[in-house]
C-alpha cells in the first residue's frame, strides 16, 4: 500500500515539472534566425541562447556600417562648397532684393484719390469740376471734349488738353476768375479720373491687357498684373507708346534713389514691357541684407556691397569669396572687399549665377595681456608695440 503511494506521488511530481518546463519554454521570445550564419555552423544544433548571441553580434556589427555610412554621407557633405554657403548654410535666402517693391501698389485704388497728383497729364474723358461760392453759387462738371478743351458758357473753349493739373487748374482759374464777381471764391478740381487700356507683356505674374485708372504709371500696372515673377528683370522696364521706347525703369534706382524715370504716366495703348533677367547672384553671409540680387551687365562686387545695404561690422571683408560655375565646374574667387570700396579701388566683376560669400572675423582679442596675482587692477589690457613689463 505504502509503495502505491509512493509511486503515485513520484508520477504527479514529475508531471508537475514536465508541465512547468512546457510553460516555460512557450513563453520564451521567439528567436529570429540570423540571415548570416557562416556557412560551418548548423543553427540547428544550437541553443537558443547561442542563437541570440549570434544574432546580438551581427546587429552590432550592422549599426556600425550604418554609423559608418552615416559619417562618409556627412563627411562628403561637409568637404563640398555646400558648405562654403550655397546650399548648406544657415541662411538660405529664396527672396529677391526688390520684387515685393510691387505689394504695396497693388492694394492702392488710384481712381480714388481724393486729389490727384500736380503732374497728371489731363487728357480727354477727364471730369473739369468748377465750384463758384461766396459772390455767386455754381458747380459745374466739364468733360474734357476730344477736341482737347472744355466750353463753360459765356466764356467759350478753354484747350487743356496736356496740361497737368496744376497748370490747368491755373488756366481754367484764370478764365473764371475774370468773370465773377469779385470775393468769390473758385475751386477747381478734378472728378472721376478716366480709364485707359493697356497691355503688361513678358515676365509678369498676370499679362495682358487691362484696363486702369489714368492715374497709373508702370510700377501701378505691373502691380496689378500679379508682380514680376523669377524670371522677371527688376532693373529695365520697357514703356513702349506708338512702337517706341519712352522711358526704361530701374527698380533698384527707385529704391536707392526715389528716381524711376520720367514718371511718366501711361496712355491708351501702351505696353509695358518685363524682360528676361540678364544676371541674378547670390549674396550669402555678413552682408546686411543677404538675398538675391539683380545686376546689370557692367556692374560687380562694389554694386552688389552697395545694393545689400553694406557689410556688417563682423565682416571679414579683406576675404570676401566668388563662388563661380564655370565650364561644368565651381571655382573660387577671393578678393579684397576693402580694396574695392575705395575712392579708386579696382571693381571685381560677377557673372551670373555667382555665389559672393563673407565669413565672419575669428572671434578672440589679439592684442591684449592679462595681469593677475599682487596687483592693485588686476585685468586684461591692452598691448601696444614696443611695450615692455
Amino acid at each position: 500500500m505504502r509503495s502505491a503511494i509512493s509511486s503515485l506521488f513520484l508520477r504527479t511530481v514529475l508531471f508537475v515539472l514536465l508541465f512547468i518546463a512546457g510553460f516555460t519554454a512557450a513563453a520564451q521570445p521567439p528567436v529570429e534566425m540570423p540571415e548570416n550564419i557562416p556557412t560551418s555552423v548548423d543553427p540547428k544544433n544550437l541553443s537558443q541562447p547561442q542563437l541570440r548571441a549570434l544574432l546580438e553580434d551581427q546587429n552590432r556589427d550592422a549599426g556600425k556600417d550604418k554609423n559608418a555610412d552615416l559619417y562618409k554621407n556627412n563627411k562628403i557633405e561637409k568637404d563640398s562648397v555646400v558648405e562654403d554657403g550655397i546650399k548648406g548654410s544657415s541662411y538660405s535666402p529664396k527672396k529677391t532684393y526688390g520684387a515685393d517693391v510691387f505689394a504695396y501698389a497693388a492694394t492702392t485704388d488710384l481712381s480714388e484719390l481724393s486729389t490727384p497728383p500736380l503732374d497728371y497729364p489731363i487728357g480727354v474723358g477727364d471730369h473739369i469740376i468748377v465750384s463758384l461760392w461766396g459772390g455767386s453759387e455754381f458747380q459745374e462738371d466739364y468733360v474734357v471734349a476730344r477736341d482737347g478743351a472744355i466750353f463753360p458758357t459765356s466764356l467759350g473753349k478753354i484747350s487743356v488738353q496736356g496740361l497737368t493739373f496744376d497748370n490747368m487748374r491755373s488756366v481754367v482759374y484764370s478764365r473764371f476768375r475774370s468773370v465773377v464777381p469779385a470775393g468769390t471764391n473758385i475751386s477747381i478740381s478734378l472728378g472721376q479720373p478716366r480709364s485707359i487700356n493697356v497691355n503688361v507683356v513678358g515676365q509678369v505674374r498676370r499679362g495682358g491687357p487691362m484696363t486702369v485708372s489714368a492715374f497709373s504709371n508702370a510700377f501701378n500696372v505691373i502691380a496689378k498684373a500679379g508682380g514680376i515673377n523669377e524670371f522677371g528683370n527688376l532693373r529695365n522696364i520697357i514703356i513702349k507708346r506708338n512702337g517706341r521706347q519712352i522711358d526704361e525703369i530701374d527698380v533698384y534706382k527707385y529704391l536707392t534713389t526715389g528716381d524711376f524715370g520720367k514718371h511718366i504716366y501711361l496712355q491708351n495703348n501702351d505696353f509695358v514691357i518685363v524682360g528676361d533677367v540678364e544676371k541674378k547672384v547670390l549674396a550669402t553671409g555678413q552682408f546686411k541684407r543677404p538675398m538675391y540680387y539683380q545686376l546689370k551687365s557692367d556692374e560687380g562686387v562694389k554694386a552688389l556691397i552697395k545694393y545689400a545695404g553694406g557689410l556688417n561690422s563682423e565682416a571679414l571683408a579683406s576675404a570676401l569669396k566668388i563662388i563661380r560655375t564655370s565650364d561644368e565646374k565651381q571655382v573660387q574667387i577671393d578678393v579684397n572687399a576693402n580694396a574695392i570700396l575705395k575712392i579708386d579701388g579696382q571693381d571685381e566683376p560677377l557673372m551670373d549665377g555667382d555665389v559672393v560669400k563673407v565669413n565672419l572675423v575669428k572671434a578672440g582679442i589679439i592684442n591684449k595681456i592679462e595681469i593677475r596675482g599682487e596687483v592693485t587692477y588686476p585685468d586684461t589690457y591692452e598691448l601696444r608695440v614696443g611695450d615692455r613689463l
